[in-house]
């Protein structure tokens, strides 16, 4: 569902990221208010963000005037910059650069072996993925 939330996000819609919880009806609010960078919309709860009522989250919008509502999608479009190709793929190279078992070549016999057994699994599947 996330993936969902990004691209309505993305495509300018006011977007609410909401919880899935079967007790109350709950949501982190708007996707430009949410703080992508200590906390991920994907997988579990965030012990981090400010859990807000769905409800009362719905009724901010529709409280909102047109040029309110506008610039409200702006916002959630530029939140999304987050989970763009090219800011994932900036993030994961600072990732790698600061790999230290790299660095001081750590890495036993063992490991490598089994890398090499899982990308030739991998392969096998037709899985053609690159592996790091």
């Amino acid at each position: 569902m996330a993936g969902a939330l990004i691209l309505a996000a993305s495509s300018g819609v006011a977007s609410l990221i909401a919880i899935q919880e079967e007790k109350r009806e709950i949501s982190y609010g708007f996707i430009c208010d949410y703080d992508h960078e200590i906390n991920s919309i994907f997988g579990d709860r965030s012990k981090y963000a400010e859990e807000k009522n769905l409800e009362e989250s719905i009724l901010v919008f529709n409280r909102l005037n047109t040029r309110e509502r506008m610039e409200l999608s702006q916002k959630c479009v530029t939140a999304t910059n987050a989970y763009s190709t090219a800011s994932t793929k900036e993030r994961l190279l600072e990732k790698i650069e600061k790999a230290g078992v790299i660095k001081n070549l750590d890495v036993s016999t063992t490991a490598i072996f089994k890398i090499f057994v899982e990308v030739k699994n991998s392969q096998r599947k037709g899985i053609l993925v690159e592996h790091t």
